[in-house]
């Protein structure tokens, strides 16, 4: 019989392979270590969550990520779509606002339980695909990712760890 301790040193080696779905933070990581995290948990579709999908790191810009996402899968015969939902990210004026993060991410809620339509888009690729929703930030308790993570969670009866 397997410990508990047993069984999370297991899980914490081979990553959180019972979630139904992951997050993932981009900062300070190459795409191939990106890429490495997807492909450790199972992952064959990144969600590209941010309300602009562009970043200063140009890898990170969505046409070269798709095009290096799909360079890397070739190479290492693993497949990962992207997927870019910019309705689903956190919008300039709520960044860029003086709220505290609780007040940012509060507005963000409200904002994100709006848009029906896009969490039922995201739940049924998440159905078809294993997915990854994919943002900047590496600490997943400052990033929006997390607030539609608990959303899908909530609305769906979802499970989701960050890879991270």
């Amino acid at each position: 019989m397997t410990s508990v301790a047993e069984k999370r040193t297991t899980q914490a080696r081979l990553g959180p392979v019972d979630a139904d779905f992951f997050t993932v933070g981009y900062e300070r990581l190459s795409v191939e270590e990106l890429f490495s995290l997807l492909k450790v948990a199972g992952v064959h579709c990144l969600a590209d969550v941010r309300d602009t999908p562009w970043s200063r790191v140009h890898d990170y810009r969505k046409g070269v990520l798709e095009g290096r996402l799909e360079g890397l899968g070739a190479a290492q015969g693993y497949h990962v779509r992207y997927v870019s939902i910019p309705s689903l990210g956190n919008p300039a004026e709520n960044r860029k606002s003086d709220r505290s993060h609780a007040e940012a991410m509060t507005f963000y809620r409200h904002y994100v339980q709006s848009k029906t339509k896009e969490l039922d888009e995201l739940h049924d690729t998440m159905a078809r695909c294993r997915t990854a929703l994919m943002c900047y930030e590496a600490d997943p308790a400052e990033c929006h990712r997390s607030e539609l993570a608990r959303i899908m969670a909530e609305r769906y009866g979802l499970t989701y760890a960050d890879l991270r």
